[in-house]
């Protein structure tokens, strides 16, 4: 479900994958050039239909928008730059900085990303950005500011970024950070052919039976074809915590199942019922960016998104199973049979005594 997951993406996760790079932190005077406003001129290749919606978005920054905005994304990449999750937290916006350590700090995150505070995983992740190392990040330039009511894109670039964006949003009248890093343009290459080989999708090979040196029966990540047999880092996600009881399998499942017919039913009150209250409460003001997809609450916004990828949830879903159902307290994994292996994992979280879904859409093992 690839356009499901590109639509879904920033709202989860927030990473983008682009070019390789050197590590290294800069000078504590390092700060981000502001540039006039240009306009991207999509020669290599043209701009797809996302790229230029963040493009034409709203309308250019009055002279005060565009001094605060950038003022604030210029902190921001100093931050990054220096490797300060403290001073970075301080700048995102309130509703994702509350929610960076829960979703973002716990597993199943990946190891290297986890921490119990907004600042400890937002360090993490400047030193983790791949493509962008610290002294990238800090040099990175901002090109444009487009706004509409609250909300805006900067339009950014960098040495191994020619055209990206990070979103703001104004809160109680100051503008504010809404993405945990900025990223390429939707569609646009990276600057080079290395940066091109290391963002570009690695498709998994099927899963493979447990080797009979394996009396664990653990799934190994050799099997993923990301080309890291070593690793093993699905196995945060097929291992993770430990097996469902049969209450909170058949519980899990029920849910699953329920969603994904749901969503292929274009059924918005259906779907946002079975989401956890936290990321309902997001999907407006995640969403409020994307024209084709806006709307005022969960349910006539999912009903447009499941509208949009109803084809490919039609052959889906007829062959939808659990193969795998993994819980840690009020955590859970379930694995996703949808006609391809290996299968794709979601997340769910304990809300009373009900599951619900913590991913809108399955996303791939890494």
């Amino acid at each position: 479900m690839k356009s499901a997951a590109t639509v879904t993406f920033i709202l989860f996760i927030g990473f983008v994958i682009v070019a390789c790079g050197g590590s290294g932190h800069p000078s504590s005077t390092a700060s981000v050039t502001v540039s006039s406003p240009v306009a991207f001129t999509g020669k290599q290749p043209p701009l797809n239909a996302q790229a230029l919606e963040i493009v034409n978005y709203g309308h250019g920054a009055s002279p005060m928008e565009h001094r605060a905005i950038t003022q604030i994304v210029d902190e921001f990449y100093r931050a990054a730059g220096a490797d300060d999750g403290a001073k970075a937290c301080k700048l995102i916006y309130s509703i994702l900085e509350e929610s960076i350590a829960q979703d973002d700090g716990q597993a199943p995150a990946p190891p290297s990303l986890r921490g119990s505070t907004c600042a400890v995983v937002m360090s993490k992740l400047f030193e983790q950005v791949p493509g962008q190392p610290l002294a990238v990040l800090a040099g990175t330039r901002i090109l444009d500011v487009r706004v509409k009511g609250t909300n805006g894109y900067v339009l950014l670039r960098s040495s191994v970024m020619p055209e990206g964006e990070i979103q703001v949003k104004r809160e109680l009248g100051n503008w504010k950070i809404n993405s945990l890093i900025g990223g390429p343009l939707p569609g646009t290459p990276p600057a080079s052919e290395e940066a091109k080989a290391v963002s570009t999708e690695t498709r998994p090979q099927p899963l493979t039976p447990a080797p009979a040196n394996n009396p664990n029966g653990r799934h190994r990540d050799s099997a993923d074809g990301d080309e890291d047999p070593e690793s093993n880092d699905d196995e945060e996600f097929v291992d993770f915590g430990h097996e469902a009881g049969e209450q909170d399998r058949r519980a899990i499942t029920t849910l699953v199942e329920h969603y994904y017919r749901a969503a292929a039913a274009q059924d918005g009150n259906s779907v946002c019922a079975d989401i956890y209250a936290v990321v309902v409460e997001t999907i407006p003001e995640q969403y409020a960016h994307s024209p084709r997809f806006s709307g005022s609450d969960c349910e006539q916004i999912m009903h447009k998104v499941f509208k949009y990828i109803h084809a490919t949830l039609s052959a889906e879903v007829p062959r939808l199973r659990v193969t795998r159902v993994r819980v840690s307290g009020a955590q859970g994994v379930a694995l996703v049979y949808l006609g391809k292996r290996p299968e794709p994992y979601v997340l769910l979280h304990r809300e009373g005594n009900s599951w619900k879904m913590k991913s809108l859409f399955e996303v791939g093992l890494p």
